[in-house]
């Protein structure tokens, strides 16, 4: 079993866009019931100058029903190589930072979540209308079931 695909489940998000923040996207909703935690990690290309408000919401199901923002993690990495401090955000979100190439991961342990509100996504809310390029992949972690083909997690 390979140590990244078998031990965490890794899909794509939110696809590569030019404009990736406009018409406020949400992520494909996920199901955090077989998982341990959860990391979304944006990836912004060029757009110097567009920003959002990230929010992480848990959903009773898998269409989004009782959508609601809860506090999560976010580590951003505003050079190459280098993540900053893990910092607790509130429900209200994370503002992302104008500036082109760079990366920020939001991470979110299961446990941390409602009863009855397995499953999560992310709603990005266009906050500086200048379009970035940028995608966003998630990561799922702590699988109950490890194998070398995930079964899916979208909901």
């Amino acid at each position: 079993m390979s140590f990244l695909i078998g031990r965490q489940h890794v899909i794509t998000a939110l696809q590569p866009d030019a404009d990736r923040y406009n018409a406020d996207p949400a992520t494909d909703i996920f199901n955090m019931e077989n998982y341990a935690a959860i990391t979304f990690i944006l990836m912004e290309g060029v757009g110097g100058t567009g920003t959002a408000t990230i929010t992480m919401e848990e959903c009773t199901d898998n269409a989004g029903a009782g959508a609601t923002a809860i506090a999560f993690n976010v580590r951003a990495m505003p050079t190459i190589d280098t993540w900053g401090a893990l910092t607790a955000v509130a429900a209200a979100g994370y503002l992302t930072i104008a500036g082109a190439n760079k990366m920020v991961a939001f991470e979110l342990k299961a446990e941390e979540l409602s009863d009855g509100s397995p499953f999560v996504r992310l709603q990005v809310t266009e906050t500086v209308d200048s379009p970035v390029d940028a995608a966003i992949v998630a990561i799922l972690h702590g699988a109950r079931y490890p194998q070398d083909i995930p079964v899916t997690a979208i909901s």
